[in-house]
């Protein structure tokens, strides 16, 4: 599986195999069968807790770093300043990577303003532990009030399976 797409200067695998639902010994099966099938890019979240076993499969599978795609989601619990820097840190460490490709936003969440949670984004950014930020279930008025509260931000927002949530 080698198309990619591009996306605000992220080139990521067109198909990415999700871990929504997963629970330990699944993950521990089915990532390493992804991988070997063929697919690099790989999505999951903080609140789905199967980072560590993302990170300790693709760790194990032998596969450059650099060949992997991974995205993750910060929860909405998360989103202040306070615990931001923290849960992005305990991604990494789960991971076993300085780094991770493509984080975003999990849901819209009015806790904390938009501009805000786009900010600490960018920080994560800025300090090298992200390539590439973005939002995840923002509906499309949402994902437009993103661009505005942060201009300069290269935001990505992939498309759901769920139509009734664009209005």
């Amino acid at each position: 599986m080698t198309h990619d797409v591009l996306a605000n200067g992220a080139r990521i695998p067109a198909i990415g195999f999700g871990t929504y639902g997963m629970e330990r010994e699944d993950t521990l099966r089915m990532i390493p069968a992804a991988l070997e099938g063929g697919f690099r890019h790989i999505d999951t979240a903080q609140i789905y807790r199967n980072e560590l076993e993302v990170g300790e499969c693709t760790v194990l599978s032998g596969i450059s770093r650099s060949e992997l795609f991974i995205t993750t989601k910060v929860w909405v619990a998360n989103y202040p300043e306070r615990r931001f820097a923290a849960s992005v840190d305990e991604s990494l460490k789960s991971f076993r990577t300085d780094y991770i490709d493509l984080l975003l936003l999990h849901w819209p969440h009015d806790g904390v303003p938009l501009a805000d949670q786009i900010g600490l984004l960018n920080d994560t950014v800025k300090v090298g532990k992200v390539r590439h930020i973005g939002v995840s279930n923002f509906n499309r008025q949402l994902a437009a009030m993103q661009t505005l509260a942060r201009p300069n931000s290269r935001i990505v927002n992939p498309p759901g399976l769920a139509p009734a949530w664009d209005v």
